[in-house]
C-alpha cells in the first residue's frame, strides 16, 4: 500500500511541475529595415525584446532575440513570450538607431503561438549628418527664479544666468507671467527663446508642471532629444 502511495505522489507531482513549466507561446515577427530612400539595409543589427516570467521572483524578465538583417534587409526571430507586445529596434554604424514594436494579442492555443504570426515592422534607419558633440544633463524640477523678466538658462552648467544662478552662456531664454486669483482662476503664459528665435509659446491654466519638449529635426521622434520641465516658484 505505501509504494501505491508512493507512486501516485510521484505522478502527481510530475503533473504539478509540468504545468508550471509548460512552454509560452511562441512569438515570431521579422524586421524589414530601409534608408530613407526606401532601399534595403544589409548588416543591420537587430534586437527583438521578448518577456518571460522570471524564475527566481515575482515579475517578468525579458531577454533578446538578436541578429543581422540579410541582403533584403530582412531579419526573422523568434521566440517564447508571455507579453503580447514585442519591441523591435534596429541600428548600424552611420545611422541613427530607432525602434518600433507590434502587439500580438491572440494566442492559438492549438499551435501554441501568438498571432499574427510572423508580422513585418518595417522600421527607417536614418544617416547620421555633421554629428556634433552632444551633452546628456538630468535634473529635477527647475523653478523659474523671476516672473515677467526673461531669465537665461545654461545647458552645460545646469543652471540659471547669473544673478539667478552660476550659468553663462544663455542656450535658451524663459520668460514667465502669471495671474492667480483663485484655484479655478489661474493663468500661465511662458515664451522660450531659443538661438535669438521663438521656438514655443503658450497660454494655460497653472498645472502642478510645465513640460517642453525639443527634437533633433533629423531625429524626430524616437530619440536625442531634450526634455525641459519648468513650473512657478
Amino acid at each position: 500500500m505505501m509504494d501505491f502511495w508512493m507512486v501516485s505522489i510521484e505522478i502527481l507531482l510530475l503533473g504539478i511541475f509540468a504545468s508550471v513549466v509548460a512552454a509560452a507561446p511562441v512569438t515570431q515577427v521579422t524586421a524589414h529595415i530601409l534608408d530613407e530612400q526606401g532601399q534595403a539595409i544589409e548588416g543591420a543589427h537587430v534586437s527583438i525584446v521578448l518577456i518571460l516570467s522570471s524564475p527566481e521572483s515575482v515579475g517578468a524578465q525579458s531577454y533578446l532575440v538578436e541578429g543581422l538583417t540579410d541582403g533584403a534587409g530582412n531579419f526573422t526571430g523568434s521566440g517564447e513570450s508571455e507579453w503580447p507586445d514585442v519591441t523591435v529596434s534596429a541600428e548600424k554604424n552611420g545611422y541613427y538607431q530607432s525602434t518600433d514594436g507590434v502587439s500580438m494579442e491572440t494566442v492559438n492555443e492549438a499551435l501554441n503561438r501568438r498571432e499574427p504570426w510572423n508580422p513585418t515592422i518595417t522600421i527607417m534607419l536614418k544617416k547620421i549628418r555633421n554629428p556634433v558633440p552632444m551633452y546628456y544633463k538630468q535634473t529635477d524640477w527647475i523653478k523659474v527664479p523671476v516672473f515677467g523678466t526673461p531669465v537665461g538658462y545654461d545647458l552645460l552648467q545646469g543652471d540659471w544666468i547669473a544673478p539667478y544662478g552660476k550659468g553663462q552662456i544663455k542656450d535658451f531664454v524663459v520668460t514667465m507671467t502669471c495671474r492667480h486669483e483663485g484655484p479655478t482662476n489661474s493663468e500661465a503664459r511662458y515664451v522660450l527663446t531659443f538661438s535669438n528665435r521663438v521656438c514655443f509659446t503658450t497660454i494655460g491654466k497653472i498645472m502642478p508642471q510645465v513640460s517642453l519638449q525639443f527634437f533633433l529635426s533629423r531625429n524626430l521622434p524616437t530619440t536625442h532629444w531634450l526634455g525641459l520641465s519648468v513650473r512657478p516658484p
